[in-house]
């Protein structure tokens, strides 16, 4: 799957996001979003979803104009959001939750075979490390990172070509991290994965290009040519540390 994004211009209130912008995101393979807090990267992903529309500009999937349309993007796209309008309090278990999701997100008529859905909520929990023991538990008893797990679990099941994940290792603990990481990266051997992180470094070894937003500019390539002391300066300015020969970026949650 590919998407283009072609001659786009993005502006939210008085923001440029991006101005007369093309870039192409081609999988399979996984695309890095990177850029200060309020950059735009949550706009970005809107606007690719059709929930937004660009002041300029259209956006392409295997050349069909997708621009502004949320419909034609079902069962092609799965979105992971920064922040969830999920009520904790639902009585739902984990496994109940999952089944669900799973139904809204089908197209009609929604019939699965029970046997065939159960395994394939399964799969999607076992692969986030969510345990057994919890799939009978109520979603509200769940950890901020647990309840992150099961989220990006629901996303994974779709089982889209293409899936972006805003900010999905936000509130899980280091150690979840780096198996989140690596989980993504074997995933976008076969899928187009396309994410925002502050971490940027611990994905970058699943990277093929990244892009970088920030003060109204984008830059986008290959790490190697875009991952530079000029460029992040640019972005990032006093976020910017230089230890040695390494660079961090002191801009994390």
């Amino acid at each position: 799957m590919k998407i283009l994004l072609e001659n786009l211009t993005i502006i939210r209130g008085a923001k440029k996001i991006v101005e007369n912008f093309t870039a192409e995101f081609q999988g399979p393979g996984l695309i890095q979003v990177i850029g200060p807090n309020g950059a735009g990267k949550t706009t970005l992903f809107l606007t690719i979803l059709g929930l937004l529309k660009p002041s300029k500009g259209r956006i392409l999937i295997d050349k069909d104009d997708v621009t502004g349309s949320t419909q034609k993007l079902k069962g092609m796209v799965a979105y992971l959001p920064q922040r969830f309008e999920i009520p904790r309090n639902l009585p739902l278990t984990v496994f109940e939750f999952m089944e669900c999701c799973m139904r809204l997100n089908s197209k009609w008529p929604r019939v699965f075979g029970r046997k065939a859905s159960s395994e394939r909520i399964a799969e999607a929990l076992k692969l986030v490390g969510l345990e057994e023991q919890l799939w009978a538990s109520k979603i509200s008893r769940l950890s901020g990172g647990q309840f992150q797990r099961l989220m990006i679990a629901r996303t994974l099941m779709l089982d889209t070509p293409i899936i972006i994940l805003d900010e999905p290792l936000s509130n899980i603990d280091p150690e979840g991290r780096k198996m989140m990481a690596d989980l993504f990266g074997r995933i976008s051997n076969e899928k187009l994965i396309i994410l925002s992180s502050h971490d940027p470094m611990l994905l970058m070894p699943y990277t093929s290009k990244i892009l970088v937003l920030g003060n109204g500019q984008a830059y986008y390539g290959a790490p190697q040519d875009v991952v530079t002391k000029v460029v992040l300066n640019k972005i990032y300015g006093e976020c910017l540390i230089e230890v040695k020969d390494h660079i961090h970026i002191a801009d994390w949650h």
